[in-house]
């Protein structure tokens, strides 16, 4: 409905500054946009969506250049 149609559109430009911070070696900043895009995503596409995987692959990647590997696997 139109309640989720900000939050649809701030994920990904949410996942694009993640994406940016992260290339630019900033790990800790980009894992807080991608866990916030997540956060948006996981309840508007559910848990499996295409979408909802790849921010987690992108958040995993953050996660193991930051030094949390448990966290990467997770």
């Amino acid at each position: 409905g139109p309640h989720g149609e900000p939050e649809r559109r701030l994920i990904p430009v949410l996942v694009g500054v993640g994406q940016v911070l992260y290339q630019q070696n900033q790990p800790d900043e980009a894992i807080a946009h991608y866990e916030r895009a997540l956060a948006l995503a996981e309840p508007l596409d559910g848990p499996h969506h295409e979408r909802t995987l790849g921010i987690l692959h992108d958040l995993g990647r953050a996660r193991s250049r930051a030094g949390d590997h448990e966290g990467a696997l997770d």
